[in-house]
């Protein structure tokens, strides 16, 4: 059985370990940390569903060349073969990673689903897709599979997919986002912390998606991107920091985080939310500072950064650390993240 597995490209060597704790399988394609892998095992996307390094892994079921001649005919000839149930609504998703080719993944996409439409297939944008079809474009073969949305152990995130469709105020936006949408944080709004916020990613996608925040960092935030897209922001004044004082964007707090906590006087905080560039005990430390402001079961997102490209000695470390006060959900290298993983966690 063939199978389509994303891995982290830096922590390669630990992601192909945690891999084969669980599976025997040989790699017969491969481009830098995008591989399909060929395995005896079982619904391998169940069993590896909890890691941390391998983002996901999926079933294929038909592979074959594309030609340069008929690029998109053997794509549609080849997305047929794979017997998708023309009874539920479906979606598409392309990974493309053929650098021979002019074609996006979002055009192939367009192009496939509009032919497949005529063919008797039901993509509806509007509708909840009951299948989720995913083409795999390598070296000039095309690998095909589907699978049931119901089935599947979590959502699928196209690890490709440019999540840049808006202005963002820095790179680092990208990881928040995609913690957003790997660990399904949905419906959570209310106030949130953003600690080493500068230059204002994080705070900004925080604030679109509907939280008053307040954004610690000595540094400067880039006050002209964060309004251009459409974000209100306003430094804090000397003094005490109530709930009174919070804007519908963003509060700056220009402190370093340990001296801001002692001005903070909020209460019913949903989000801590902290992307520094410090150490794993550092980052315990800033967290359980502002631990005290998070409501009873209120939810964190941290990077940690990993010293050494050998990543289980410091996920071993950080659950020793942070199981102390709080609960970890989630521990996950996302493929926005470079040096570092990304914990999800909630207060006990």
């Amino acid at each position: 059985m063939l199978y389509l597995a994303f891995v982290s490209s830096i922590f390669r060597k630990s992601s192909l370990e945690e891999l084969r704790k669980i599976m025997k399988f040989k790699i017969v394609g491969e481009f830098n940390n995008f591989l399909v892998i060929d395995s005896r095992s079982k619904n391998a996307h169940v069993k590896t569903a909890g890691l941390a390094l391998v983002y996901f892994v999926l079933p294929l079921y038909v592979n074959g060349s594309v030609s340069k001649d008929a690029y998109r005919e053997s794509i549609l000839r080849l997305l047929c073969d794979a017997a998708v149930d023309k009874g539920g609504n479906m979606k598409l998703e392309c990974i493309n990673l053929n650098s021979k080719t002019v074609y996006s993944a979002k055009d192939l996409e367009v192009w496939e689903g509009r032919r497949l439409e005529k063919l008797g297939y039901a993509i509806d944008m509007e509708k909840e897709p009951v299948t989720l079809v995913y083409f795999a474009l390598l070296d000039m073969k095309c690998y095909v599979g589907h699978m049931k949305v119901a089935d599947m152990p979590r959502p699928f995130v196209n690890p490709f997919r440019h999540y840049h469709t808006q202005r963002l105020v820095s790179r680092s936006e990208l990881k928040i986002e995609q913690a957003f949408d790997e660990f399904a944080i949905d419906g959570v709004s209310g106030v949130a912390i953003d600690l080493g916020a500068a230059p204002g990613g994080w705070s900004c996608y925080l604030a679109r998606r509907g939280y008053d925040v307040i954004a610690v960092d000595n540094g400067k935030l880039d006050a002209k991107a964060i309004r251009e897209c459409g974000v209100k922001i306003k430094t804090a004044k000397g003094g005490r920091i109530g709930t009174g004082d919070l804007v519908r964007g963003i509060l700056h707090v220009k402190e370093r985080s340990a001296q801001a906590a002692g001005r903070l006087k909020v209460r019913g905080v949903s989000l801590l939310a902290d992307d520094m560039n410090i150490d794993c005990s550092s980052t315990y430390k800033a967290l359980s500072r502002y631990s005290q402001f998070l409501d009873s079961g209120g939810l964190a997102i941290v990077t940690i950064k990993c010293i050494t490209k050998y990543l289980p000695g410091h996920a071993r470390k950080a659950r020793k650390l942070f199981s102390a006060g709080f609960r970890i959900r989630r521990m996950r290298v996302l493929p926005a993240n470079r040096q570092e993983f990304t914990l999800f966690i909630e207060k006990k």
